[in-house]
């Protein structure tokens, strides 16, 4: 959680501004800390790399540039816009902010199959995957730890927090 805290300073002001641009919810934002703890390099054992934990098929799909010698998932700025358009897009299809992470974490398709088996178009209603149930309330905590740190128990000053990355 302290390299959560100390991570969020210096990309969030640039996931920010990039959700701001495109007129979405900044709680968003938490997805990157639930996917990846901010750590560009992280690797999943599905095979998912970056920040935003995508895998190559669902990259290549948003723009994402993946080669021997680049990989896209690894960088902020693209990672970020293309989990931009997968959300926009995900939220289009399912019509909530929260759907849209759920079908983030357990794919579109298997989302969608439980909404029609269930009959049930309300998050908090569906009965999902552990895990999904898991993701959506992780991001949540998330949220009310990094904005509030001292009420569970971490205190940084502000030299303890990376400064954002400057270009």
């Amino acid at each position: 959680v302290i390299l959560w805290l100390k991570r969020s300073r210096r990309y969030f002001p640039h996931v920010e501004k990039m959700l701001k641009e495109n007129k979405m919810p900044d709680d968003l934002k938490y997805v990157a800390i639930a996917e990846s703890a901010l750590r560009p390099r992280v690797r999943s054992k599905k095979g998912a790399v970056g920040f935003w934990q995508f895998i190559k098929d669902t990259c290549r799909k948003y723009g994402l540039v993946i080669n021997e010698a680049i990989d896209e998932r690894q960088n902020l700025f693209a990672s970020t816009q293309a989990a931009i358009r997968y959300l926009q897009e995900l939220h289009s299809v399912l019509g909530s902010w929260t759907l849209a992470v759920a079908a983030y974490n357990m794919g579109e398709e298997g989302l969608e199959a439980e909404i029609l088996e269930q009959g049930i178009t309300d998050y908090y209603r569906l009965y999902l995957p552990l895990e999904t149930q898991r993701f959506v309330l992780r991001i949540l905590a998330i949220k009310q730890i990094v904005e509030a740190p001292q009420q569970h128990g971490f205190s940084l000053s502000a030299a303890d927090y990376y400064g954002p990355i400057t270009f």
